[in-house]
């Protein structure tokens, strides 16, 4: 576009000086050869620019050859009456859109300079000096270019930023998928923040299967997950306003009838200006909140809102599908290894249950009740074994499925002191309390293995459990009165278990799996194990 601006300009000179209108222009060779030159330099730049990319050394190159033939040609038609100056506020233009605010700026001081070297060669000519010139063109036409430059240095300045932020947008960090979190979006809402120059922002979506909205509020210091009612915030923006961005200020006009944002999403996040855009996808949906704006951004940061809200719906998206595909592949492991248990452990069960059963009717009085323990030990293995075989056949339904945790704790507990021999007290708050299927399968496997290690390897005879709910977090707290870890002491958290291998690896592991974490405390008077796992 530039160029072909060029060579109107450069057209325009030619005809001009050939035409030899009423402006009486210099109809010398001097003044033909330049006009004859800048024509065909302008032509040879589209060509140029055609076939091979553009470089910085190109673009220097034919700024300065404007800046000469433009300063040649206004020199020798008329000086600083010539109408040739349009060619300087062209140069200015070309000058912002190659190198922003800084080529306008610094291509504004050189055209001055060069007026102003212009006037004075006039003034020598002249007897009168100064006074022979006309002050029209000398005061207007450098605070024209003054002018066009500050305000081409100011749509530079806006070009460069927009360049910026939209590269910024290019390199979008997307998902944390390392992260173990419900929504692993924290380096993606960082950049976007840093985009929009931010220092808050609000996401909010829902799934279709789903009875509650997932809530993300990102800020310079830290980042809260959290989860309402499908009802709460109600439609979160009016209406009118569900399917488009906007901008919302809290000193603005109140809109009665029709508010923007519900009155309990703004109390509870302290919102009083916002940029806000929605975004709609198969598996989620919701809008996104860039709080506490410096300022209106106008048309552009309207787009870059829209922009930023589909891309955080997108990695959302990513999100929700890998989750999907590695609960499947779970799920296909979990079918196979359930087929091994049928086929292979249970059936070694049955035939271990039948010799003991043999060896019972031939055993002394003594063994017979150690004979019974072990068969009945036996049982329940195969009856466990049995239950997960036949709801891996059911597939995820039973997982959702909501039982009572109090009572199948309690009866998992009975079972493990008459196995163990050991004395157990425990203490289920709130009584009744109801899980998930899944919930209780893992619950089951903690306790089991907490238990036999409190009795086998800490050689304790009682052990206290207590488990409560709050807050949707399920807290399970065991601790034994045994003589602890060896060579350990101290309390430790997951990390730093993890950190130095030590503790009880597979405990750990499943409360990572569940998206909880283990806190360990051992001394020589027993062990205490606190389990705190989302609901």
């Amino acid at each position: 576009m530039i160029a072909l601006v060029r060579l109107a300009l450069a057209l325009f000179a030619f005809i001009a000086i050939t035409l030899d209108p009423p402006l009486h222009f210099n109809k010398s060779a001097l003044t033909y050869n330049i006009a004859i030159v800048y024509l065909l330099f302008s032509l040879g730049n589209i060509f140029m620019i055609a076939l091979w990319p553009t470089t910085t050394q190109h673009q220097i190159g034919v700024h300065v050859v404007d800046i000469i033939c433009a300063c040649l040609q206004i020199y020798l038609n008329h000086g600083s009456n010539s109408p040739f100056f349009i060619l300087f506020i062209f140069i200015l233009m070309s000058a912002t859109l190659q190198w922003d605010w800084r080529g306008a700026l610094s291509t504004t001081a050189l055209l001055v300079c060069i007026f102003v070297a212009v006037l004075l060669g006039e003034a020598r000519t002249l007897s009168e000096g100064f006074g022979g010139l006309n002050l029209s063109p000398v005061i207007l036409r450098p605070t024209n270019l003054v002018v066009a430059g500050i305000m081409l240095g100011y749509v530079g300045l806006f070009q460069e930023r927009s360049r910026m932020r939209l590269a910024k947008l290019v390199a979008w960090p997307g998902p944390d998928h390392e992260q173990n979190a419900s929504a692993p979006l924290a380096s993606a809402l960082r950049h976007a923040a840093g985009i929009m120059g931010v220092p808050r922002l609000l996401l909010i979506w829902e799934q279709p299967d789903e009875p509650f909205r997932n809530i993300v509020l990102w800020s310079v210091h830290d980042i809260q997950h959290m989860q309402e009612s499908h009802d709460r915030f109600g439609t979160i923006v009016s209406k009118s306003m569900a399917g488009k961005c906007f901008f919302y200020l809290s000193k603005a006009r109140k809109v009665d009838s029709d508010r923007l944002i519900d009155e309990d999403l703004r109390q509870s996040f302290s919102i009083r200006s916002a940029l806000t855009a929605p975004f709609q996808l198969p598996l989620c949906s919701g809008r996104i909140f860039l709080l506490d704006l410096p300022g209106e951004g106008g048309r552009d940061a309207l787009v870059l809102a829209e922009l930023i809200a589909i891309r955080l719906g997108v990695d959302l998206e990513h999100h929700l599908l890998r989750s999907e595909r590695e609960v499947a592949a779970a799920l296909t492991e979990r079918a196979r290894l359930a087929l091994d248990l049928h086929d292979g452990v249970l059936q070694g069960l049955a035939a271990a249950d039948i010799h003991l059963k043999l060896s019972l009717s031939r055993s002394n009085t003594e063994s017979v009740d150690h004979v019974a323990r072990t068969r009945q030990v036996l049982a329940n293995e195969q009856q466990r074994v049995r239950a997960f075989v036949e709801a891996t056949r059911l597939g995820t339904k039973t997982h959702l499925k909501r039982v009572n945790l109090d009572d199948n704790i309690r009866r998992l507990v009975g079972k493990l002191s008459a196995q163990w021999d050991c004395d157990f007290d425990v203490t289920i708050e709130p009584p009744n309390l109801h899980a998930t299927e899944h919930l209780l399968h893992n619950v089951y496997y903690i306790l089991d293995e907490a238990l036999s290690n409190a009795v086998r390897h800490g050689k304790a005879s009682h052990v206290d459990v207590s488990v409560r709910s709050e807050d949707n977090y399920l807290f399970i707290m065991i601790r034994d009165n045994g003589v602890g870890l060896p060579e350990l002491r101290g309390s430790y958290s997951s990390d730093e278990l993890a950190a130095q291998n030590i503790g009880p690896h597979s405990l750990r592991a499943r409360a990572m799996e569940l998206g909880g974490f283990l806190t360990l405390e051992t001394s020589s008077s027993g062990v205490e194990l606190n389990f705190e796992i989302p609901m």
